[in-house]
């Protein structure tokens, strides 16, 4: 099976215990996300499940449903979701691959330890290996490799492909809003928690003060998607370059030529 988001994780979770059709609204209104989130996730488990008996099916008019070749296929998946809850604080295991891919990416090229990874998340070695399975089937599809070595565990890969993986795990943070937040600037409730809580709220304001300024100096506004895409690539590129992690890009090609105005304004807030 393929990695997917905790939110999806709880998606799927609420999925099981659904005996009918449930409808995106319900299921967004119960996840406090958008309905278009609710489908983009319904997607990705339908991948997840593509090894398996089990689809999510969509009927018009009455909803989505978990539907498997038999009941056995559903009971086992739902066992193998709800047994994923083996940490100390009780935190699924499914959040805390998670977080130990979130970590590897950060630090590559630098390496780490089983015994390291063990101590840090207060589960066996076994766990551990077992978990860089799983994260290794995710990253593989997207041109990255994880190194076993006697020296230690590593991700390896150009920096582009790692700043998209690091990219892809943020948004799963991201759409997840609680009742009653409020909204921050240009980013949505879910959005910016998702990214204070990854890189903390003094970088996340300075980006938000960035991009405003290079909006005003662009004279128009960087669309949606678009805006929230930047917002997340430069924190992780701020990231990566202070704490010294970067990779070389042999093959990296200015896509505009160096008098276009949007080029020069991005130079702009390089140097910032």
């Amino acid at each position: 099976m393929k990695m997917i988001t905790s939110r999806q994780h709880r998606l799927l979770r609420l999925l099981l215990q659904q005996r009918e059709y449930s409808t995106l609204f319900s299921l967004a209104e119960r996840l406090d996300v958008s309905k278009k989130t609710i489908q983009r996730d319904l997607n990705i488990i339908n991948e997840y499940l593509s090894d398996s008996n089990i689809h999510v099916d969509t009927k018009a008019g009455a909803g989505v449903l978990l539907v498997a070749e038999n009941t056995t296929d559903l009971l086992q998946l739902e066992q193998q979701i709800n047994g994923e809850t083996d940490d100390a604080d009780g935190v699924m295991g499914h959040a805390r691959r998670i977080k130990i891919a979130s970590w590897l990416l950060s630090e590559t090229p630098k390496e780490t330890s089983i015994n390291k990874l063990s101590e840090r998340y207060f589960i066996s070695n076994a766990s551990i290996v077992n978990d860089l399975r799983i994260i290794e089937d995710w990253i593989t599809p997207l041109g990255l490799q994880l190194i076993r070595s006697q020296s230690g565990t590593r991700i390896k890969g150009n920096e582009n492909n790692v700043r998209q993986a690091m990219a892809a795990l943020i948004n799963g943070l991201m759409n997840h809003q609680d009742p009653g937040t409020v909204n921050h600037s240009r980013l949505d409730p879910g959005s910016y928690k998702g990214l204070v809580q990854y890189f903390g709220v003094d970088d996340v304001a300075f980006v938000q003060v960035l991009l405003q300024e290079m909006e005003q100096e662009l004279s128009y506004p960087l669309g949606e998607p678009y805006y929230i895409n930047i917002f997340t690539h430069i924190l992780i590129m701020m990231h990566r370059r202070t704490r010294g992690n970067l990779l070389s890009n042999p093959d990296h090609v200015a896509a505009q030529p160096p008098e276009d105005s949007a080029f020069i304004v991005a130079k702009k807030w390089w140097k910032k």
